[in-house]
Formats: C-alpha cells, structure tokens, sequence
C-alpha cells in the first residue's frame, strides 16, 4: 500500500492485487466497474468525490499502472 492525499485527506492505495481484498476484487470482476467505481474502491473516497475530482487524468494513469 502507498501512501497519498487528496483534498487534504490521507489515503492508502493498494500496490498490487496483493494488497486488495477477496471482496474488493470480486466486485470488480463480477461488476463491470468504471475507473472512477474502482478508484473509489480503492480510495475509501465516496464515488461522487472522486468524479468532483476533477483530475480524471490522475485516475486514469493510476489506474493504468496499477497491475
């Protein structure tokens, strides 16, 4: 897990599959989700902070590199 903020709020974000849960990835798979579903997920940032981000481009290249 890596260490980020954003909107002066700490977060962890997972490195690898290694670092997210059973249930997480299981949603993912079975739902179909978008970037900004998955980033949320991963973030604990509620879905319509993320889209109020207004840095898709960020979620985007993470989302990129995460493996």
């Amino acid at each position: 897990m890596e260490k980020y903020k954003i909107n002066g709020k700490p977060i962890t974000m997972p490195t690898g599959w290694h670092d997210v849960t059973f249930k997480q990835a299981c949603n993912i798979i079975e739902n179909n989700l978008s970037a900004v579903e998955i980033f949320s997920i991963f973030s604990g940032i509620d879905k319509e902070e993320v889209e109020n981000l207004n840095r898709g481009e960020d979620i985007y290249y993470f989302l990129k590199g995460f493996p």
